[in-house]
């Protein structure tokens, strides 16, 4: 406060009690680390990313199957994971016709497994990151299920064998 002269008549101070925003911020620390170390301790790959494709969020396991370096995508734009993914993959054009489709409808789902060239089989799915039922971004979780395709298929091909077995009289 000022007299008519300019010269200080007194202070002003004002206090306001933050304790709730100091404790909100600490749960909200507490859960995110929570939250990174259940997505470090799975097998399986995290990654979340905006609508705009940014990568928000990925775990180191989500690189590794994918034989890709984190370093390079963090924070990246997910095409440039997809691009990097292209060689990689035995089926690029069902990956490139997935990415069109998840990019024309944001509040869209899918699960299914892809096959790479060296050989391992990667489940993957991916869902709408949603805010108040609005998608915000997209959520990606893959796996590699190759012992379990594998194992599968050995069993698979052991029936056939016995059915032969069988009609051969054997």
């Amino acid at each position: 406060f000022r007299r008519p002269d300019g010269a200080p008549t007194g202070h002003y101070l004002r206090l306001r009690d933050e304790t709730a925003l100091h404790e909100a911020v600490e749960a909200a620390a507490e859960r995110a680390a929570v939250l990174d170390a259940v997505f470090h301790s799975t097998g399986d790959g995290f990654m979340v990313s905006e609508l705009d494709g940014r990568v928000r969020y990925a775990n180191r396991r989500n690189f590794e199957i994918l034989g890709l370096p984190a370093d390079d995508f963090q924070g990246a734009d997910v095409e440039k994971v997809l691009r990097a993914m292209l060689p990689k993959r035995e089926d690029p054009d069902a990956m490139q016709q997935t990415a069109k489709m998840l990019r024309e409808d944001p509040g869209a789902s899918v699960v299914g497994e892809f096959r790479l060239r060296d050989g391992r089989t990667v489940e993957r799915s991916s869902s709408p990151l949603l805010r108040d039922s609005v998608p915000v971004g997209r959520i990606w979780r893959i796996s590699d299920v190759t012992e379990r395709v594998r194992a599968q298929e050995s069993l698979l091909q052991a029936e056939k064998l016995e059915g032969l077995r069988v009609m051969a009289g054997g």
